[in-house]
């Protein structure tokens, strides 16, 4: 690739290091100032063009080692023109003459002691050590070695990987490349770092593309091959209900095994002594299929599902069983846990000290001084009770639709782990690379948290696009934080008690003004006009394009807007909507046109996806469309001003906006076909299903009601609703429904949901309203509305027929909701 130049002095070393001055058993600390000059004082590995330097291997490396090894020799020769030669011991040793790089492996000249004194660093530590003409890196795990490989390439080849794939990589030109003089050592200050979903090995495609777990691996992360502690969700695999579904139902909560297959929404009965001699037993036949394994998980199956109402007791009861009896035959094995949701409260006894819990919580939301007051008592209370704690953050970037900025914020919140005993971090982050430095930022403050985040962003804006674009790349992203940091979490897609924020909400773009996103577009394309090197300008072109699915986002999601108060307010909206409905379905189409297009770059490529997340939409804004029905029903019932207004555009040429005006005015009028029935559940449940058979249930009740007699409650209800299917032709349909929560449903949310099936039953599309966050509507009814387009095919294949769902989330452990008068219209068609 095209080589960077680089004014720095890259045979520094980076800040955090210990400097041995005093051989192999002396070791003293260096400030960096003394560390930049100690380095460049060591004997030259590559110097005017020329080399007599070897890279030295064993025989047994693994494949990652081998991948790291070639990676030093590429990056060498794409920074000096010189290509080192590789040997590996004993089958084929260097040179007697030449200098040797030996990379985890006892080499010509390496120090005797070394290896045991590297034995007692963490396991992803290591130390590079100078020794006459060579030098070697070495830690106390294959991976510990790879570790400082990679070190060695930033620290002294002067590589950033700045984002994955070459083009988000940074190599300087240089003439020179020295070894450090002195003793090198390092260890991270979490010994177990991840950021999900980047946890392959970094030789292995798997769900994502290579280059990305390549990438997690050169910043030191590590992934399932290699983490610390396995935690995550894992029961399952200790009861299937194959094995034990017929013949012991009572291993499960309630006595109700789950459907096949289903992973999620239901626990073992965590109070039946069963449940423990099973659980031992299958714990022991997997660490004798898998020896080398030190670590097991007890996480509980996700999506709640706990027969007990309150599970933490008796879940961690039966977790120090379990351990106990483990490990009196495999005593040094660990446990890893998830302690999530319901299971965040700690227990009332201690924890076995072989268990680690990982406190789950998206810790953006200390950005509230309340919410982080709380949250660091709970850390206490876990304190109390656990030996040692993970963290399990949501720091998501996608699905997001601008970028997740909050990387000062970030940094407080990794030092205080460090400094309360937090000693394995994992991070869903789920980054699209639009978000600049945030990624290669988190990775380094996992190793370590001391760092100087500002000099830290500047280096990275810098190399990134060149100095002249540095400064405007830099407001681009302070933009977003100030944005995050100051205005989002006042919005109401704000949960101060939630897990984690809901991501597919969309209530954060309300900080967001339309006047923000121009000022950031002016920002990234100053960017580009001032880019630098060939690098740095694909760079900025990528940063540019990623820019593109942003402002689309931004510009054309539906935003909740107050009713209009009055005719000329009603007018006014139309005339809005008239006039923008155009762009706004383009900017739709085009965004995720744009998701499509990248799934082939891994640059690009967004880990989750909005469609997924049912992000979609056509630029047709809900609260706008029921905004004027409702005007025209209360104040114009016999016809006025915005009636005719509405009907002389009706008699207009017919496309998409003379739909969306015959929709209103039939709404209205009370003449638009009905397609939902039995809405307000006068006739009990009838023609309605359960969509998503998790735990809770759905009654028809006449307790309350929003009109008539019934409505249907709802308890307990993790994720699911009402459903029904119905009959749908092309073009706009609205619904409007009706829930009654009480005020306390702090983590519960409803939307709309229409999934779009053809002529076989077979869904070939789905569109999801608005989330609407139910902690700030208080305890009355709250209205739930969604426009949609229905296509006439999706991949070409006819849509005739959808399912509506009204769909509940979060009411496990919320206090019972009223469902009713649910309606659904479309145009006459006349």
């Amino acid at each position: 690739m095209t080589r960077e130049p680089d004014a720095r002095d890259t045979t520094g070393l980076s800040r955090r290091q210990l400097i041995v001055t005093g051989g192999v058993g002396g070791i003293a600390l260096a400030a960096a100032p003394g560390v930049a000059s100690a380095a460049r004082s060591g004997l030259p590995i590559v110097h005017r063009g020329m080399s007599r330097m070897v890279v030295v291997v064993s025989d047994e490396a693994g494949t990652s080692m081998l991948a790291a090894r070639d990676a030093l020799v590429d990056y060498v020769e794409q920074a000096t023109g010189v290509r080192l030669q590789t040997a590996s011991l004993p089958s084929n040793p260097p040179p007697a003459d030449a200098g040797a790089i030996n990379l985890g492996v006892v080499g010509p000249g390496t120090p005797a002691a070394l290896v045991d004194e590297v034995a007692g660093l963490d396991p992803s530590g290591f130390a590079i050590v100078p020794h006459g003409r060579s030098m070697t890196i070495l830690g106390p795990t294959e991976w510990g070695s790879i570790n400082g490989t990679h070190d060695f390439i930033t620290s002294a080849v002067g590589v950033e990987w700045l984002m994955p794939t070459e083009e988000g990589t940074h190599v300087p030109q240089l003439s020179t490349i020295r070894m450090p003089a002195e003793k090198v050592i390092k260890e991270p200050d979490f010994p177990m770092r991840m950021i999900s979903p980047f946890v392959n090995e970094p030789h292995v495609s798997g769900t994502f593309p290579a280059d990305l777990y390549r990438w997690a691996a050169r910043h030191r992360l590590q992934g399932w091959h290699n983490n610390t502690y396995d935690f995550h969700h894992n029961l399952f695999n200790f009861f299937p209900v194959s094995e034990f579904g017929e013949s012991h139902p009572e291993y499960y909560a309630f006595g109700r095994p789950p459907a096949p297959g289903v992973t999620v929404g239901w626990q073992p009965a965590f109070t039946n002594p069963d449940t423990i001699d099973v659980a031992v037993t299958k714990i022991k036949a997997w660490f004798a299929a898998n020896p080398e394994s030190n670590s097991i998980s007890l996480g509980v199956n996700d999506s709640a599902g706990f027969e007990e109402p309150e599970p933490s007791d008796p879940y961690y009861a039966w977790v120090n069983a379990v351990v106990e009896r483990v490990l009196q035959d495999l005593p040094d094995k660990w446990f890893g846990l998830l302690a999530y949701e319901q299971l965040e409260v700690p227990p009332t006894f201690p924890l076995h000290p072989r268990v680690v819990p990982f406190f789950t919580q998206d810790r953006y939301s200390w950005i509230d001084p309340e919410v982080a007051a709380a949250s660091k008592a709970r850390l206490a209370a876990w304190g109390e009770v656990a030996s040692q704690i993970g963290w399990y953050d949501y720091s998501y970037g996608s699905p997001y639709l601008v970028p997740r900025i909050f990387n000062r914020h970030a940094a407080e919140v990794l030092r205080y782990a460090k400094e309360h005993n937090v000693v394995a971090h994992y991070q869903e982050m789920y980054p699209n690379w639009g978000e600049g430095p945030k990624p290669w930022l988190t990775a380094r403050l996992m190793w370590d948290v001391n760092l100087d985040v500002d000099a830290e962003l500047d280096r990275w804006y810098e190399l990134a696009v060149g100095p002249k674009a540095a400064p405007y790349l830099k407001q681009f992203y302070e933009l977003w934080e100030e944005i995050w940091t100051q205005h989002a979490w006042h919005t109401s897609w704000f949960q101060q008690h939630s897990t984690y924020q809901a991501f597919t909400a969309t209530g954060y773009l309300d900080a967001v003004p339309l006047s923000k996103v121009a000022e950031a577009q002016a920002l990234i394309d100053q960017v580009w006009a001032n880019k630098g090197t060939h690098p740095q300008t694909v760079r900025a072109a990528r940063l540019r394009t990623m820019f593109e699915y942003y402002y689309a986002s931004a510009m054309s999601c539906p935003r909740d807007v107050p009713p209009p108060q009055g005719t000329e307010a009603a007018i006014a909206m139309l005339a809005d909507v008239e006039t923008s409905w155009q762009q706004l379905a383009q900017l739709s189409t085009k965004r995720l046109a744009l998701i499509r297009t990248w799934r082939a770059y891994p640059l690009l490529r967004h880990p989750s996806e909005p469609e997924q997340h049912g992000l979609i939409w056509e630029g047709w804004n809900p609260s706008k469309f029921w905004g004027v029905v409702d005007h025209l029903t209360s104040a114009e019932p016999d016809g006025g001003p915005v009636t005719d207004w509405l009907t002389e555009r009706r008699n207009g040429p017919a496309n998409d906006f003379t739909t969306y005006v015959a929709l209103t005015l039939d709404v209205a009028a009370g003449v638009a076909p009905t397609v939902i029935r039995n809405g307000s559940f006068e006739d009990g449940a009838a023609l309605w299903d359960l969509w998503i058979a998790s735990a809770g249930t759905l009654v028809p009740t006449t307790e309350v009601a929003h009109d008539g007699e019934r409505s249907l409650l709802v308890r307990h209800l993790l994720r699911g609703g009402p459903a029904q299917f119905i009959p749908l032709k092309p073009g706009m349909v609205a619904f409007r429904g009706h829930l009654r929560a009480p005020g306390d449903s702090y983590r519960a949310t409803v939307q709309v949901g229409l999934n779009l099936r053809d002529a076989t039953g077979r869904q070939q599309g789905r569109a999801l309203g608005n989330i609407i966050p139910l902690h700030s509507t208080g305890d009355g009814w709250v209205t739930v509305d969604a426009l949609f387009s229905v296509p006439t095919t999706i991949n070409d294949v006819p849509i005739v027929e959808g399912q509506y769902v009204f769909i509940l989330d979060g009411f496990d452990t919320d206090p019972d909701a009223y469902v009713d008068s649910i309606a659904g219209y479309q145009p006459r068609g006349d």
